[in-house]
């Protein structure tokens, strides 16, 4: 987001903030807030969302990411904790592998990594993913074996260069 677009979208946000906004609206606020790097403010809206529909994974993937961009691990891994008792879709899993891999928690990281990996084997990121992942906890049997499959499903350039970067 440019910086012009961005200052013009803050007062935006503000002023919807004050007209009583419905949860839907509320929460594209968060989103836009979370486009913006605006994390607290985004934040703040999900904390108040989540008391109002405590059953929305994708809605505790979407707290957890923002804590996560905060610093505040303990808020980050109670979300993913939440997010993952409501059977989150593939995508949210997704996210929520890359969040544990961005708090350093591998292990979730990685096992979330492996379930995708049944679901989805033809995903040649999930496999790059997780090869990284499990460089990180020093296994380099099950990155190689990552990779090799990875390179088996045809990647494409991009994907090469990233299979490339993990050896």
């Amino acid at each position: 987001v440019q910086k012009k677009d961005r200052d013009q979208a803050l007062p935006f946000l503000k002023k919807a903030a004050g007209l009583d906004p419905n949860k839907a609206q509320r929460r594209r606020m968060a989103g836009i807030y979370s486009g913006l790097e605006e994390h607290a403010p985004a934040l703040e809206l999900l904390l108040e969302l989540t008391k109002h529909l405590p059953e929305s994974s994708d809605l505790w993937v979407q707290l957890s990411y923002t804590a996560a961009k905060l610093g505040n691990r303990d808020l980050a891994l109670l979300s993913l904790n939440n997010a993952a008792g409501l059977k989150p879709s593939p995508r949210q899993r997704q996210s929520m592998m890359e969040i544990y891999g961005s708090l350093q928690d591998y292990g979730h990281a990685l096992t979330l990594a492996k379930s995708l990996i049944q679901e989805l084997p033809e995903e040649i990121g999930l496999r790059i993913y997780q090869a990284d992942i499990a460089v990180k906890q020093g296994d380099n049997e099950l990155a190689l074996t990552s990779l090799r499959q990875a390179e088996g499903l045809k990647p494409s350039a991009e994907q090469g260069r990233l299979i490339a970067g993990v050896y």
